[in-house]
């Protein structure tokens, strides 16, 4: 029995990254919306559009929240999404499960943490830390991933010239306008469906 070998990127995909940041946010700028979803990748750029509020104080804000062990350990979860992984591939010997992720340095521990208390960690799953997303590619060629997830459109540009690996897009409203010949899910039930196949 051939092994499949799963990347799943995890803010956005299985951690709401935006959700939890909006609400430190609001703490100072209490008139953002509780459903407010970025319309660009860049959270920090979106907000400072958008609502018209100082770039460098975004900057430090969202500096203070990726130097925060607090902040990754508490990430609100897309539970969905978690559900899927857990029933469809965990513990499952047909499948090898990497969670790639592009966090900053010194925040392995608490994503971690994270993964073990939402029960996505098993003999056949395992953390994977790349210093920029654009080295996410070259971790999927090193792993010999079958399938990979993310909703990063600058990820999806590389992992698309991959050869013998498919790759999709969780669609997210910041990866709506593009022309990159995409495959697109919705969820992560959509996404194991086409694993399973």
């Amino acid at each position: 029995m051939s092994v499949k070998r799963v990347a799943i990127d995890l803010d956005g995909i299985v951690a709401n990254f935006v959700s939890s940041a909006i609400k430190h946010f609001q703490i100072q700028y209490p008139f953002l919306p509780n459903d407010w979803q970025p319309g660009k990748f860049n959270v920090a750029v979106d907000l400072a559009e958008r609502f018209n509020i100082n770039k460098k104080e975004i900057r430090r804000i969202m500096g203070a929240l990726m130097a925060s062990d607090d902040f990754w350990l508490n990430l609100e979860p897309h539970q969905e999404n978690i559900d899927a992984i857990r029933e469809n591939l965990l513990h499952d010997p047909a499948y090898e499960v990497f969670y790639l992720t592009s966090r900053p340095k010194g925040t392995v521990r608490p994503t971690n943490e994270w993964l073990i208390r939402y029960e996505l960690m098993a003999s056949n799953a395992g953390l994977i830390q790349v210093e920029h997303k654009r080295d996410k590619a070259s971790v999927i060629c090193a792993i010999e991933a079958d399938f990979s997830i993310d909703d990063s459109l600058e990820v999806l540009e590389h992992t698309l010239q991959i050869n013998a690996h498919k790759t999709f897009l969780l669609t997210r409203p910041w990866n709506i306008d593009t022309d990159l010949p995409v495959q697109r899910v919705s969820n992560l039930a959509e996404f194991v469906e086409h694993v399973k196949k």
